[in-house]
């Protein structure tokens, strides 16, 4: 084999380890940016829980002292409250349905169920409890203060103490579980591919290495024969040869270094003979006079 074609297969090996390279970092960005982004819609759930969970608990936490203390009035609106819950809920479904739809390949269907399940339940909870605030005011106002309180009272111990904590909590856990495996599958990811890469990096190294050596040796070799056939030949041995192996430049170079030498023999054995007829007939020529 020619050094050019070894050469070559040696750089082509090098650009392949470089292009698989570039091939598993461009892989694994994609993969990073896909669990950051499921990251981010998780986060973005878990912080609209929270909210949602914080403004239940402080409004219901003021109904109640509200309708004791106030027999049945209170300082805000309800409906605006109605409104804002209603805000807070539809925003929540729309980020948990924009989730499902970027994980729709993961094929998490039970888990896409639970989750629309857990909204509806806690957005009817809401809703009823926002409902029975209504009827315990107007229980208050016909003059039924004791059973509109003990109505109100069994209402929120049921809803919103039991059903809407519970789902709320639920949903908490739930957002908080699947942001830290995000951000684990991220770092996991990110470790492989360093892993990788090194691995690649010293693989690609002990390679050209391994080969540089190889093709230095191999080179080596006839550059010492060339050179010890030139220094003889220069020093008077026109008879020496160099061997000739293989097929490759350097062999081309020594059959035409030792076809440059039958040549020169050749040329020289042509003068000696010239020389010595000459010297002949010079002898001849002298003798006769």
């Amino acid at each position: 084999m020619r050094y050019r074609t070894k050469l070559t297969a040696t750089i082509a090996t090098l650009i392949g380890f470089v292009l698989l390279m570039a091939a598993l970092l461009s892989a694994g960005a994609n993969s990073v940016a896909y669990h950051l982004e499921k990251s981010r819609f998780a986060y973005a759930e878990l912080e609209t829980y929270l909210t949602l969970s914080s403004n239940t608990y402080r409004l219901f936490k003021q109904l109640r002292r509200d309708l004791i203390d106030k027999d049945g009035n209170i300082d805000f609106a309800l409906q605006q409250a109605h409104q804002t819950f209603e805000k807070r809920l539809g925003l929540l479904q729309q980020q948990i349905l924009e989730d499902q739809k970027f994980r729709a390949a993961e094929k998490r269907f039970e888990k896409n169920q639970r989750q629309l399940a857990r909204l509806s339940a806690l957005t009817e909870e809401i809703r009823r409890a926002l409902d029975d605030v209504v009827l315990a005011q107007a229980m208050f106002a016909r003059g039924e203060g004791r059973e509109g309180m003990a109505f109100l009272s069994n209402s929120f111990e049921q809803r919103i103490d039991r059903r809407v904590s519970k789902l709320l909590d639920e949903g908490i856990h739930f957002e908080r579980l699947a942001a830290a495996a995000a951000q684990d599958e991220v770092q996991s990811i990110v470790s492989r591919l360093s892993t990788a890469a090194w691995l690649m990096a010293i693989g690609a190294a002990g390679f050209g290495l391994i080969l540089g050596l190889i093709l230095l040796r191999q080179v080596a070799r006839p550059l010492r024969l060339l050179s010890a056939g030139t220094i003889r030949f220069a020093g008077g041995n026109l008879s020496h040869r160099i061997p000739v192996a293989g097929r490759d430049e350097f062999a081309g170079l020594a059959q035409n270094f030792n076809d440059m030498a039958e040549q020169i023999a050749a040329k020289r054995n042509a003068i000696d003979q010239l020389n010595n007829e000459l010297e002949r007939k010079i002898i001849v020529r002298t003798t006769e006079l």
